[in-house]
């Protein structure tokens, strides 16, 4: 005995329906069986739910950047800190008057965390994002001063 089904599709239709989903979409042998195993054993109104969630799933999640994937609280509060003094620096720079001074101390900065990108110790991140701070400071004490 079959469930009642609220799709017009069910139960006759099903088989139709994974011919043409096993063809359109060249579904390998694998998926065809359990398309099967699931017309078989699964109640009608499950049947179609079952098949528009497997064909119809979101997009899987993209790759970490980070080889040992997740990364620490500290590494992640480092980011944050690093994100924070690089967002400082480019509101700071749009305050230089000189198109040639704001556009050379920007790159520099770019550059500067281009080449710092792939540091993982924590102890150096701690250090640089210090010495950034402080480089930047005097900076803004000279862009104020002028």
């Amino acid at each position: 005995v079959h469930d009642p089904c609220p799709f017009a599709f069910c139960p006759t239709s099903v088989a139709e329906l994974l011919q043409v989903l096993s063809i359109s979409l060249n579904l390998t042998t694998t998926t065809r069986s359990s398309l099967a195993y699931i017309r078989r054993h699964m109640p009608c109104s499950m049947r179609s739910w079952h098949l528009l969630s497997r064909f119809y799933s979101s997009q899987a999640k993209r790759p970490s950047r980070f080889a040992e994937g997740t990364v620490s609280l500290d590494h992640f509060l480092q980011r944050g800190k690093a994100l924070a003094l690089w967002r400082t620096i480019v509101r700071g720079c749009r305050q230089i008057s000189d198109e040639g001074t704001r556009e050379e101390t920007l790159r520099f900065a770019r550059e500067e965390f281009r080449r710092n990108k792939d540091v993982r110790d924590l102890t150096q991140i701690r250090y640089l994002i210090s010495t950034g701070k402080t480089q930047w400071d005097a900076m803004e004490r000279y862009i104020t001063g002028l």
